[in-house]
């Protein structure tokens, strides 16, 4: 084995422990869309289960992976749907779809039996990508009533767009708007995302919807993740399969886009963008090996990159990389790479680096 990860459960844990402490009267959805930010779906919500209210999800199929698993818990499926033919699943299956259009509705009114169908209805307070406007809101609930989902079956939902930055007036405007389209009715509410949690408390609501926290990152790219008291819940491993040296003037990997400034050792670890590490980050990235800090050199390829061992004359072959994980946070080789944490977790390739549950 070249390459691993380690998901750890009491991290993962400890990190839910925090949603319950910063929103103690709210109900907890968490969210394990994309393969649980690439954790794994079954594993990290049967983790979850027993100290959380309901699951979120993005597709029909990871509803039901989550049914068939044994997970009991009320499934929200973010993303709804976009075929009448996907209703029976949310029936059989007890999955709550989120509408956000009126072609659903037109879809909905066509079934002949909609009996224990519950519904978020999204409402769009400023994301602008999914979701009714808020002058349309009683005209949908009317709709809703009329083709048998009656009030008690219906919740409204929305997304925060900015939460996570440092200014928070646009927050606060779709807090608003949010609180004033919906207080009229005597249903559940649900807006806060992670940011909203931490930085937000009048969003929490009925319900919030923690996700990128639960897996040990900070949702504020200004703020890190020990700072907010959360644990990464990923570690991720390779090996060093060479040792080089090179000469003083010699260039590494592809492009010819660092050279040796003199004479030292190169580590290659057997991992690359084929793996799920990012392609783009600069010379000078770190990693870990033996608790101490190496730098990248040149270009990731798709199944090696290269460290520089100036500082680690002890490495040979065989020892072990870490990339991310407890001792270096991966919103810091997000950052490196100019992305985001959720995209480099979502990218770790589990048919190359296989994940087992520790602790």
């Amino acid at each position: 084995m070249r390459n691993y990860g380690t998901v750890s459960s009491s991290a993962l844990l400890h990190n839910l422990s925090l949603v319950h402490q910063k929103a103690p009267h709210a109900r907890i959805m968490c969210v394990v869309k994309a393969n649980a930010y690439g954790h794994g779906l079954t594993r990290i919500s049967k983790l979850l289960e027993e100290k959380t209210d309901a699951f979120a999800v993005a597709t029909v199929e990871e509803a039901c992976e989550l049914r068939v698993s044994g997970i009991k818990s009320p499934i929200c499926l973010l993303s709804g749907f976009f075929s009448s033919g996907q209703i029976a699943y949310f029936l059989e299956y007890r999955i709550d779809p989120v509408l956000f259009c009126n072609d659903q509705l037109d879809m909905l009114n066509a079934e002949a039996q909609l009996d224990g169908l519950q519904v978020w209805v999204k409402i769009n307070t400023g994301m602008n990508r999914l979701g009714f406007r808020p002058e349309q809101i009683p005209e949908i609930v009317d709709r809703l009533n009329a083709i048998g989902i009656d009030m008690k079956s219906i919740r409204f939902i929305s997304h925060f767009a900015c939460a996570d930055e440092p200014d928070p007036d646009k927050t606060i405007r779709q807090l608003d708007l949010f609180i004033s389209t919906t207080q009229a009715y005597e249903v559940e509410r649900s807006i806060a995302n992670s940011a909203g949690i931490f930085a937000f408390p009048d969003s929490h609501f009925d319900w919030v919807r923690p996700g990128i926290m639960l897996y040990g990152v900070s949702p504020f790219p200004h703020i890190s993740p020990a700072k907010l008291g959360l644990k990464p819940v990923m570690n991720l491993y390779s090996v060093i399969v060479a040792v080089n040296q090179v000469e003083k003037g010699d260039s590494v990997g592809y492009g010819r886009v660092w050279t040796s400034p003199a004479k030292c050792s190169i580590g290659m670890v057997a991992i690359g963008y084929g793996d799920g590490y990012p392609r783009n980050v600069p010379t000078g990235t770190a990693v870990m090996i033996n608790g101490r800090r190496a730098k990248t050199v040149g270009r990731v390829s798709m199944d090696t990159m290269a460290v520089d061992l100036s500082e680690h004359p002890e490495v040979q072959v065989g020892t072990w990389v870490t990339l991310f994980g407890d001792d270096l946070p991966v919103d810091e080789i997000a950052l490196a790479a100019g992305t985001i944490p959720y995209e480099i977790l979502t990218s770790v390739n589990p048919r190359s680096v296989p994940l087992k549950i520790t602790d």
